[in-house]
């Protein structure tokens, strides 16, 4: 799964000018005695390089992004959520046209070359196949603009492992990342995700028998109200329901982070509904928090803990072992 997430990275969608640039200095680069030859070399490599640069960017945009079936529906919302996968496919056939018809191009004026008997006739039938390709290229300037603004959008997934997987939620400043460092004993690792102006954290705890467990935050989407959201950010979230097996909810009963209890439950609540999955309650800041009497407003397991003082963090580390062991 990560070669086909990070593959997106591994290659830009020239726009016109800048294929036709690099085919140029490519091609003069060929020097020969025999102008004829130099002439067939220059246009051959020419066109070599254009759909070159095509084969590269038709087989780039593979969406079946997953190798996983479990991890499939996610990316597939995902990718469906970032692009208009209908109109990038259809670019990509246009895409394909071009690459053909300049190799057509390429044989109908070697062919030209090939029967030319002055210089003048060479260099005449050169500059013609230069003054097609080059127009055509550039009449696709807008699908190769377009198809690169994807590619764009696409590198920024994250990659994810096959494994129990724990999705964090909880509302700002509860502290999620401070929870997430702690069961993994490490920074975690950033990466982009779509739809917010943060990034996606992720981190991998082991137990003693070395099994790992993939641990999420995902800032600016599991921490305010639904109705603040837009659709896109909605149907980001539902999209989290197929990688997660638990979710762990932060709690905060010291309201040290700015929001009220029932602020917090109703989040709570809203998460709970639309992902369904289980859920694992940590009321956190227990060595500041004055009053943790709010149970009755969960039917999940509690556990109480600090992570910046790790305290309750082993309990938190075997309750989700025993999710997973489920």
């Amino acid at each position: 799964m990560q070669r086909r997430v990070e593959k997106f990275r591994n290659f830009k969608v020239l726009n016109a000018d800048e294929l036709i640039d690099k085919a140029f200095r490519r091609s003069v680069r060929i020097t020969s005695r025999d102008y004829k030859e130099m002439a067939i070399n220059r246009v051959s490599t020419f066109a070599g390089v254009v759909t070159a640069h095509f084969e590269k960017v038709i087989a780039g945009f593979n969406f079946d992004i997953s190798e996983s079936k479990r991890f499939a529906a996610f990316y597939n919302e995902l990718v469906n959520l970032l692009i208009d996968r209908k109109k990038s496919e259809e670019n990509l056939r246009k895409i394909k046209w071009l690459k053909s018809k300049i190799e057509a191009l390429r044989r109908e004026h070697v062919s030209k070359i090939k029967r030319s008997r002055t210089r003048a006739e060479v260099y005449k039938h050169r500059k013609a196949f230069y003054g097609r390709a080059c127009s055509l290229i550039r009449d696709f300037d807008a699908v190769l603009k377009f198809l690169e603004e994807a590619r764009r959008k696409l590198e920024d997934l994250p990659v994810l492992k096959e494994r129990f997987t724990i999705v964090i939620a909880g509302m700002p400043n509860v502290g999620k990342s401070t929870l997430l460092k702690a069961l993994t004993g490490s920074e975690p690792e950033i990466r982009s995700y779509p739809f917010t102006t943060k990034k996606i954290l992720i981190g991998y705890m082991h137990d003693e028998k070395g099994r790992e467990y993939q641990i999420i935050d995902t800032p600016g989407l599991l921490d305010r109200a639904i109705k603040e959201r837009n659709e896109i950010e909605k149907q980001a979230i539902i999209a989290l329901k197929h990688i997660a097996d638990l979710i762990i909810f932060i709690f905060d009963p010291s309201f040290s982070c700015g929001y009220s209890l029932n602020e917090q439950v109703d989040v709570y609540r809203e998460v709970k509904e639309m992902l369904k999955k289980n859920m694992l309650v940590a009321y956190n800041k227990i060595d500041i928090a004055d009053n943790t009497s709010y149970a009755e407003f969960f039917d999940s397991e509690i556990i109480f803990c600090s992570a910046e003082k790790n305290i309750g963090i082993a309990e938190i580390k075997e309750a989700i072992k025993k999710l997973a062991e489920k």
